[in-house]
């Protein structure tokens, strides 16, 4: 059952730049992703938490190379489920 799921997307940065312009990047990354779910992805709007934008938080690459830096300019995806209303 789809309508018992609830999307929760966060937006990322690597840590080059300034702290603000990667806080920025990371929101923008966020809503980008937000607007094509529900553009293209058919996810309406109400299946939708506002998106996060922990900004340089929570890297996960090593940060002293562009492959580490590449990794942590994401967007992670989460799909929750109910699982009393869907049943499961």
């Amino acid at each position: 059952m789809t309508g018992s799921r609830l999307r929760v997307l966060r937006g990322y940065a690597s840590s080059a730049g300034s702290v603000s312009t990667n806080q920025k990047l990371s929101e923008q990354r966020a809503q980008n992703v937000t607007n094509i779910r529900i553009q293209k992805g058919n996810v309406p709007l109400t299946r939708m938490l506002a998106p996060g934008a922990p900004g340089e938080s929570q890297q996960v690459g090593n940060e002293k190379g562009a492959e580490g830096q590449s990794e942590n300019r994401r967007v992670v995806v989460r799909v929750l489920q109910n699982k009393a209303i869907a049943g499961t």
